[in-house]
């Protein structure tokens, strides 16, 4: 009894912590369903190399994100295979097809922000797009994603997810965390 009654308590406990980390909104201008923002105080697994200090995104800097991605998303990827492409010139690499509308396209894809300011001054959204349309997997893969900011590099999270970082002292989208 005394075994079920701390397990039960230390679940209550650690959910509530982690559940303390993120906040649910929804921005049915850009997209259908759920997001989340993690707070300032929510520490990501992933290391950045120019992370100065986090901080909570607002309503408003999320709405900038969002029109950044839907203005700059076909770009951001020419971008990336551009700077691919001066690294790696032997590399055969292609560029991905455009998105004829980039909104229409994410709209299904629920989103997680992460927020910080760089070493350089500048303010930064990390945003993850997760693909829920075959929900049984995602379920699966993303079973955490309102608590836990998502990572995965291959096979159903390189089909599923994209991630990008939206630099708003520079107004600028760029492909990658």
């Amino acid at each position: 009894m005394k075994i079920s009654f701390i397990s039960v308590f230390f679940l209550t406990v650690l959910f509530g912590h982690a559940q303390g980390n993120s906040e649910l909104i929804s921005l049915k201008d850009y997209y259908r369903g759920e997001s989340v923002i993690f707070k300032k105080d929510y520490t990501p697994l992933v290391n950045r190399s120019n992370f100065k200090e986090s901080f909570t995104p607002t309503k408003e800097q999320i709405k900038e994100v969002e029109k950044m991605l839907i203005a700059q998303y076909n770009s951001s990827k020419v971008s990336m295979v551009d700077s691919l492409r001066k690294k790696n010139p032997n590399e055969n690499l292609v560029y991905p097809k455009p998105a004829n509308n980039v909104k229409r396209k994410l709209c299904k894809y629920k989103r997680q922000y992460f927020g910080y300011i760089a070493k350089t001054g500048d303010t930064i959204i990390s945003v993850n797009l997760l693909n829920f349309k075959n929900k049984r997997k995602a379920n699966k893969y993303f079973s955490n994603w309102k608590t836990e900011y998502v990572v995965g590099f291959d096979g159903f999270y390189y089909d599923n997810m994209e991630y990008f970082n939206a630099n708003l002292t520079k107004n600028k989208l760029i492909v990658g965390n």
